[in-house]
């Protein structure tokens, strides 16, 4: 953006698209605006004159204006991609430069390209303001997600540095990830730490470990399921993200001492299940 240092009063977009490619090979360019990119399943890399990035699904790369960058994928790749620039006209983003630090210090980075482990918001914040884009786009609040989107990206790019800190950030990834195949690996990946640490950490703050955590999560919506909807308890289980009924059956019981053919069964009563769940200890930070 010109001379992204300073202040933004307007935004122009220039170009978005959300695509998925078997394989793709972009030559070199470069164009006078900012860009996003979110990769949202596969992978993909990118090759400027100064480095190679390599992105994989929850990755986001952020390119100044005018850096000369190519993008290769070689297997399958699902990208989301915004560009802008500030201009006289356009959305009105001053007050998110007025009133976000952070936003402004992001922006200070002098980093060409930023590499940057989406906390799982800045990935929806992008792909809900292309939505809108797509849809025609009404100023005011595209302007809105535009604002959202720039904010979850510069908290994306500020790591934590606390025990405190990489619990929330991966509690957020769990939040975003439960439904799937997930390892501790996985999750301290995304963090940015050993999956060791971040065992210590859960067993620290949360008296339990990373899978306890995935587990609950998984719970609550087992239980909200089986309550509210007439899925079969097979479809509940893979909804929850466990390959079998008898893998699902045997987490459920021995978290709250029931089938959840009986928690079903009482579910039209007052049951004694009761409503922990993960989400509710993310208040204790």
């Amino acid at each position: 953006m010109p001379s992204s240092k300073n202040y933004m009063e307007n935004v122009k977009i220039s170009a978005y698209y959300n695509l998925k490619w078997k394989s793709f090979s972009m030559e070199p360019h470069q164009h006078h605006s900012c860009e996003v990119m979110c990769v949202r399943s596969g992978k993909c890399k990118i090759f400027t004159n100064q480095e190679q990035v390599d992105l994989k699904a929850g990755q986001l790369v952020f390119l100044e204006e005018d850096v000369e960058h190519s993008l290769i994928v070689e297997t399958s790749c699902e990208i989301m991609n915004l560009e802008f620039y500030t201009g006289d006209s356009g959305l009105e983003v001053g007050r998110l430069w007025q009133e976000s630090r952070e936003v402004r210090a992001f922006f200070q980075d002098s980093r060409p390209i930023k590499l940057l482990h989406d906390s799982v918001r800045a990935g929806q914040a992008l792909r809900d303001l292309i939505v809108e884009l797509e849809e025609g786009g009404e100023p005011y609040l595209t302007s809105l997600l535009f604002q959202r989107m720039m904010i979850e990206i510069a908290r994306c790019s500020t790591l934590p540095t606390t025990g405190i800190g990489y619990l929330r950030k991966a509690k957020e990834y769990i939040s975003a990830h439960y439904e799937e195949e997930l390892r501790v690996g996985e999750v301290a990946q995304a963090v940015g730490i050993s999956a060791a640490y971040l065992q210590t950490l859960f067993a620290q703050y949360e008296k339990g470990s990373v899978m306890d955590a995935v587990h609950a999560m998984r719970m609550e919506k087992a239980g909200f399921l089986l309550k509210n909807t007439r899925q079969t308890i097979t479809d509940i289980a893979f909804a929850c993200g466990y390959n079998s009924r008898q893998q699902f059956g045997y987490v459920f019981e021995k978290r709250y001492g029931k089938s959840p053919r009986e928690y079903r069964r009482l579910a039209g009563t007052k049951s004694d299940v009761p409503q922990t769940g993960f989400k509710m200890l993310e208040n204790r930070f």
